[in-house]
């Protein structure tokens, strides 16, 4: 009997099968698929190799169960071939579960009638007496032909027209398969002795096997964990299917060992990624460094599952129990409520760096509150590529009031992006997000050289403006190109160094006090001069002005307002400006507003003067009409 290639494709097919349900895996659509795949190949092939047995040994059968069986096995190929039109598809159509189950449903009424044709067509059993040498044919064997071949090529018609769709894996996997079974089922329609279908099809399913279904590609060697390609799997079949989920990311913060905090060491967390895949109704990914999502087979269980984590964690961690991780729960309750999963991960970042804002205890839940305030910020994200791609950004200038010279000698460059219908967008919306997403850098150099090509247009000495003050945020601050990249573009413009104040804030030059100071060092070596930005608004001191090369501190406009309200402020401030004043510094009062507020500055003997009592920020020619009328009416 010629069936070694039946005997080797199912010998194939059991050790994949061994192999497959030995290893942990994903309950994924594709991997439902891949069984039956798997499992129609199986009973196909075996019945291949019985039905080549019933007609090698005819005399313990009657003619009509010889054919019985050969028809069952012809009946199994169009079966297989269905199987793998439905497994391709699944990415075909993964976005539109109602298409999917249309033509799932099409085609296998097709395969229906195929199978139906099959039974009820005539058969020829052929065998002559020669090993070697015993096949079917007739109409039956034409049908099977006929309907197995159109889904092959169906197959392959979606591999094509749907590419762009599918996993390029899959693509490549399902269409070496599909060439592999044509040609063999050729080899096989015009040698019939060469009965190579069956192995065909045990080689295609090992194909599959190792290039996308191995349920070992999900795994973290390290800890066992699903990796985050399976989390990217999972959450897209949620997606794609509308399937409610509940998913809590865990997120490890630091450790403590005899009360010093530092990072979490990876034994511990691989520890802690053991206990995790110990729970039971939970199916637990890794995502990133000391980051887990977990999805609850049963939301209802949310709570409990979250006080008995936090209950081991309360234990401590290593052989001795000495090692305390702190941890935060972030609690999606509906997934459904981002449309894909590129906004999950985002939502998921979001309430990670928002985390203070929503926090209860250690556990914060993500909902609609908080999808809101995120698509806000990607509309502002938004706003902000689109003034830097179109040159939309503005600058506008607050004049800045010289007590001395009894006239506007500076002002305070402001950005400022406008919204869709053109209304100003309120600095404090679009900067922390800006620093956030690390856009405040190519922000921050395209004001600098606004400001530079006005310099360098409008003459400041012409018009009695000593300099330029130019905020620089906490992000640039640490940013080891920056002074090179500002003495670049003033070179660019060719303006003079002591028309730029720079100002800098107390938390910035907290966060990167060394990069600061090294750029500090070669802008001032260039003449450009700064500015402390802010004064009593961060975490500095009186003795953090004399460690910093500043020529001017600016009082913000909660401490101005402050000295009117409150005695102790008023003392503090006093105290505040003498000894600056005493160090040989300039001081600017920001926030007068009201022309008491003016006079006790002046009073005081602050040097200069900035708010809306004078003028609120104004774009460039209004600000230079501003100058022109003030300062030389």
């Amino acid at each position: 009997m010629n069936i070694k290639a039946q005997c080797c494709g199912l010998a194939l097919l059991f050790i994949l099968l061994y192999y497959y349900h030995k290893q942990k895996k994903l309950q994924l659509g594709s991997g439902k698929a891949f069984t039956i795949i798997v499992d129609a190949t199986i009973f196909g092939v075996f019945l291949d190799a019985f039905s080549i047995y019933a007609i090698a040994n005819p005399s313990g059968w009657d003619i009509i169960t010889v054919k019985a069986i050969c028809k069952a096995y012809l009946c199994s190929i169009v079966a297989i071939s269905l199987s793998a039109f439905l497994y391709t598809v699944l990415d075909a159509y993964s976005d539109n579960v109602r298409l999917l189950k249309k033509v799932n449903l099409g085609y296998g009424i097709f395969s229906l009638v195929g199978i139906l044709l099959i039974i009820a067509l005539p058969i020829e059993i052929y065998n002559g007496n020669i090993s070697e040498n015993v096949y079917t044919l007739g109409p039956s064997v034409y049908a099977c032909y006929i309907f197995s071949f159109v889904l092959l090529i169906s197959t392959l018609f979606f591999i094509a027209t749907k590419k762009g769709k599918m996993n390029p894996h899959r693509r490549e996997a399902v269409m070496f398969w599909m060439l592999l079974w044509i040609g063999a089922s050729a080899v096989q329609f015009f040698f019939n002795q060469l009965l190579l279908v069956g192995y065909a099809a045990s080689l295609g399913c090992m194909i599959l096997y190792l290039k996308l279904e191995n349920p070992e590609v999900f795994i973290d060697r390290t800890n066992g964990l699903f990796n985050q390609n399976a989390l990217f799997q999972y959450l897209r079949q949620c997606f794609d299917s509308k399937e409610e989920k509940t998913l809590v990311g865990l997120t490890l913060l630091h450790s403590t060992v005899s009360n010093v905090r530092g990072e979490v060491p990876p034994s511990i967390s691989n520890e802690i990624a053991l206990y995790l895949i110990s729970l039971t109704n939970v199916t637990v990914f890794e995502n990133g460094d000391n980051e887990f999502v977990l999805a609850l087979d049963d939301p209802q269980q949310t709570k409990t599952i979250i006080e008995t984590i936090s209950d081991r964690f309360d234990e401590g961690w290593g052989e001795t129990g000495s090692i305390h991780v702190q941890e935060n729960y972030s609690i999606i309750p509906d997934i459904l409520i981002v449309p894909n999963m590129e906004d999950f991960l985002a939502l998921l970042r979001y309430g990670r760096t928002h985390a203070a804002e929503y926090l209860n205890g250690n556990v914060y839940v993500i909902g609609p509150e908080i999808l809101a305030a995120k698509k806000r910020e990607l509309e502002i994200e938004r706003l902000i590529l689109d003034a830097m791609e179109n040159d939309w950004v503005e600058v506008f200038y607050q004049p800045i009031y010289s007590t001395y010279h009894n006239k506007f000698t500076s002002a305070e460059a402001l950005v400022r992006i406008r919204d869709d219908e053109g209304n100003l967008v309120s600095p404090v919306r679009f900067i922390p997000i800006a620093e956030q997403n690390g856009m405040i850098m190519r922000l921050g150099n395209i004001v600098f050289d606004k400001v530079c090509a006005f310099l360098a247009e409008h003459n400041p000495d012409d018009l009695g403006i000593e300099y330029i003050e130019v905020n620089l945020s906490v992000v640039q601050c640490g940013n080891e190109q920056l002074a090179a990249d500002y003495i670049a573009i003033m070179k660019k413009y060719d303006i003079k160094p002591r028309w730029i104040n720079l100002e800098i804030t107390e938390s910035a030059s907290l966060d990167a006090k060394e990069i600061l100071l090294a750029n500090m060092k070669k802008l001032m070596t260039f003449g450009v001069r700064f500015s402390l930005d802010d004064f009593g608004t961060g975490q500095s001191n009186l003795n953090y002005i004399i460690d910093m090369p500043v020529d001017i501190v600016k009082f913000d406009r909660e401490m101005t307002n402050a000295y009117f309200e409150n005695g102790k402020a008023r003392y503090v401030m006093e105290a505040a400006m003498h000894m600056i004043q005493g160090l040989d510094l300039r001081i600017v009062s920001e926030g007068v507003e009201t022309k008491e507020q003016l006079d006790m500055m002046n009073k005081l003997g602050i040097d200069y003067i900035q708010g809306f009592y004078y003028s609120k920020p104004i774009p460039q020619d209004k600000y230079l009409a501003f100058i022109k009328e003030k300062n030389f009416s």
